[in-house]
């Protein structure tokens, strides 16, 4: 269906003092400010969908992320998955037992 990431935002330690995360974020992604990061993924088709508190140890983007996706637009919703596709799938999800929860991210408003 696409990818999801977790973006990291190596420039906000810059704006800190007058942004917050969810400032900064918006703001690189409006093209007020650029991000040497986040700026290039957003350039490459991603979105920025919420903020990851917590989700690195980062201290120039006090620990935060930016949540990103990029659909993949050739995909069809209808189309059968391939038998590969679901045994891998399944085989992930016995390694990795939490992996089919997903973890909720914070929104951010305005994006």
């Amino acid at each position: 269906r696409g990818e999801l990431a977790g973006g990291m935002i190596p420039g906000y330690h810059y704006h800190r003092r007058k942004l917050s995360v969810a400032q900064y974020i918006l703001r690189v992604q409006q093209g007020q400010l650029v991000d040497p990061t986040l700026s290039m993924q957003l350039r490459n088709g991603f979105r920025v969908r919420g903020i990851l508190y917590n989700h690195l140890t980062d201290p120039r983007s006090n620990n935060c992320a930016s949540l990103l996706v990029r659909e993949n637009k050739q995909f069809l919703a209808n189309e059968p998955v391939p038998k590969a596709i679901s045994l891998r799938r399944a085989r992930t999800q016995r390694i990795f037992p939490g992996l089919s929860r997903a973890i909720p991210a914070q929104p951010l408003n305005g994006l």
